[in-house]
């Protein structure tokens, strides 16, 4: 085999060095996409070792860039549970060589978040999986229907200036008004000795009028253009991929040029190497979804990124130069004329939503634009991002119709609804509440809801206030309440609000009136107690009915031998037969009372019970409280029971008796009883 000579080495070498610096620039432009990219951007390798962390993940994640390069997720001091999942998802796609994609919850420095994790393997020369790129974003407000879009004018600085594309600006005369970082970084010179100079002065007469003849055709015909263009540059022959427009006026003057111009030199020579790496800068590329244009002052498009017309399903040849309102809804172009007025004064930036006819029909967009400004602070043109909003209109609409709803229920329902907080202070009261307890919703928000139990009541509404601390979170209490009717019984059930992290937040109750029902229980009570007296009256009857039968059997018998007997001992036995007739008839009232039988009736003159009962009274009682009974017999009758209407005369005359305190008749000491058309 020949040995290469000198020469041949020394050509290798040389190739072997534009290879490597191929790859630098190409790491470069990762490292400035990535570290200027808001999404968290991560590399680790075959080990799980951190080989890079752009800002966006370091201030995520709270550490600086010495305390996580070189080490694992655990030896960083995330999670365990955290880093199980995150090492396996990663030892997946190191093995299967297949990008992933997984949703989870991460608690940062500020709080809970969602991230949106997406996984991509990176391959060595030989095919193999070297390392893992990972690309993370923040969905936590999409995940709650919000979207936060980015300020314009950052986004805009952001990608003007960490882009590796040379982006400028110049006047009629060709000179500089505005370069960006990557075009210092090619003229090798300080911005202020490339603002306000020509292309005269940075390039060869030859190359200097090939770029400003192409300059000045573009302002002529006042129309952008992409191509390519091939010139001299320090002894190098450069190609440069650039896209240039018109920039102008609000009278639509042209004013300028502006351009966007990429070095594509090393990418022809080196095809093969940039294909490698060509899926990485994909990846990146084809996950920015918001979309970016530029306008001039009259609304004409300028500018539209890769996103926009994916979005829109249209070319950029057939958007540029367009009114960008022809894009937006009829009934959204008065509001967005009116948020674009903003722009035309401080602070030059607005947002605005509105539908945008895409490929996929109607959709919402969100749009945060910002005023270009001359270096005299005068408006050139707008550029704006916009953000697809659909799904959180969608869903702002569908909760606000709910909230309609349920609003006009609780306005309307009857029983009463309550929010408080963990510590019982109101924080919503239903109208129904309010008319409840005879006071304003102002009047109720922010005090303590206890203060509305009564007193003896506190204690069981505290024990059921604990219940809703654990587990199933709900209670039911009977209370007394103080409300514009004074002191009503409520039944509340109870019911606690759970985070995601089942913690208590908020207390929800519904209170329904139950004095009614409590009247109705202990009338219920009473009437049971009613019934087991009857049947305890029963069973004395009973047996008190059996003794009786005894002696009046013998009162009988004595009457037999009457003929025997003095007139005394007649009239004797004759009171005793009475009594205990009488005593048969109350036997047979406690009957009644335990069976609910109706007692009968006769015409009874009231003579004749009367004088029964104060004879007794006269006999039993004491003697110097006179007894008289101021009626003739059968002066007289009602329809009755002969015994129940003894027992009430009975009754009467008892109480009046012990009432009377003195001796003798005085004017008012008596009783009347009176009787018309009245049955008793």
């Amino acid at each position: 085999m020949k040995k290469p000579t000198y020469q041949e080495l020394e050509k290798r070498v040389k190739e072997l060095e534009q290879v490597e610096d191929e790859l630098r620039e190409s790491e470069q432009k990762f490292r400035s996409l990535a570290e200027n990219s808001r999404d968290n951007i991560t590399r680790h390798d075959r080990e799980g070792r951190y080989l890079y962390a752009n800002p966006a993940s370091l201030n995520f994640v709270g550490v600086t860039e010495d305390n996580i390069i070189g080490k694992t997720r655990r030896e960083v001091g995330f999670p365990p549970e955290l880093c199980d999942f995150l090492d396996d998802r990663t030892y997946k796609v190191l093995t299967s060589g297949k990008p992933g994609q997984e949703q989870f919850e991460w608690e940062s420095k500020d709080g809970k978040a969602m991230l949106d994790w997406r996984l991509y393997p990176e391959f060595d020369e030989d095919g193999e999986v070297r390392s893992v790129l990972g690309i993370s974003r923040d969905i936590t407000e999409m995940k709650k229907a919000e979207v936060e879009l980015y300020n314009s004018y950052e986004l805009l600085n952001a990608v003007v200036e960490g882009t590796t594309d040379l982006i400028f600006i110049k006047d009629l005369e060709g000179r500089y008004v505005m370069i960006n970082r990557s075009g210092v970084e090619f003229f090798g010179k300080p911005k202020e000795k490339i603002i306000g100079k020509d292309d005269t002065v940075h390039f060869s007469p030859e190359a200097a009028r090939l770029l400003m003849e192409a300059d000045r055709e573009i302002m002529d015909s006042g129309k952008g253009r992409t191509f390519e263009e091939v010139f001299q540059y320090k002894g190098k022959t450069l190609t440069r991929l650039v896209t240039k427009v018109p920039q102008i006026d609000q009278e639509g003057n042209v004013t300028g040029i502006i351009g966007m111009a990429r070095d594509i030199t090393e990418r022809k020579k080196m095809e093969e190497t940039m294909r490698k790496n060509e899926e990485k800068y994909r990846i990146i590329t084809e996950n920015h979804i918001d979309l970016i244009d530029t306008l001039n002052m009259e609304g004409i498009i300028q500018f539209v990124s890769p996103s926009y017309c994916r979005a829109l399903g249209k070319t950029e040849e057939e958007l540029l130069g367009t009114r960008s309102m022809d894009l937006v809804h009829e009934d959204d172009i008065k509001e967005t004329a009116e948020a674009m007025e903003d722009l035309y004064k401080p602070p030059y930036k607005c947002y605005v939503e509105q539908r945008v006819k895409t490929k996929d029909g109607w959709r919402w967009y969100g749009w945060e634009a910002k005023t270009v400004l001359d270096e005299n602070d005068n408006p050139t043109g707008f550029v704006s991002v916009g953000r697809d909003v659909t799904e959180r209109r969608q869903v702002q609409d569908a909760l606000k119709k709910s909230e309609e709803k349920y609003r006009w229920i609780i306005e309307n329902q009857t029983d009463l609804i309550g929010k408080f907080d963990r510590d019982g202070y109101i924080q919503f009261a239903s109208p129904s509440y309010c008319r409840y307890f005879g006071k304003t919703e102002e009047e109720l928000l922010g005090k303590q809801s206890m203060l509305l139990v009564r007193e003896e009541d506190r204690e069981k509404t505290a024990k059921a206030v604990e219940n809703l601390f654990k587990p199933p979170y709900k209670s039911y209490v009977e209370q007394r309440v103080m409300t514009k009717e004074g002191w009503r019984w409520c039944g509340w059930a109870a019911k606690a609000v759970l985070d995601s992290s089942n913690n208590v937040v908020s207390l929800i109750s519904v209170g329904r009136d139950i004095t009614d029902q409590k009247q109705l229980e202990e009338q219920l009570q009473i009437r049971q107690r009613m019934d087991s007296l009857g049947t305890l009256a029963g069973g004395i009857a009973h047996d008190f009915n059996n003794l009786l039968v005894g002696i009046m059997g013998y009162i009988d018998l004595l009457d037999l031998d009457a003929g025997s007997l003095s007139e005394k001992q007649k009239h004797y036995i004759d009171n005793a037969l009475k009594s205990s007739q009488r005593a048969a008839d109350l036997v047979k009232q406690l009957q009644t009372l335990s069976v609910g039988v109706v007692s009968s009736k006769a015409s009874v003159d009231i003579y004749e019970i009367a004088g029964e009962v104060f004879g007794m009274l006269e006999r039993t009682t004491d003697r110097l409280i006179k007894k008289e009974v101021g009626m003739k017999p059968g002066e007289f009758y009602v329809t009755a029971n002969s015994t129940e209407l003894n027992q009430v005369f009975l009754n009467l005359g008892t109480n009046a008796v012990q009432s009377i305190k003195g001796r003798g008749v005085n004017p008012g000491d008596y009783i009347r009883v009176t009787a018309e058309d009245y049955i008793v």
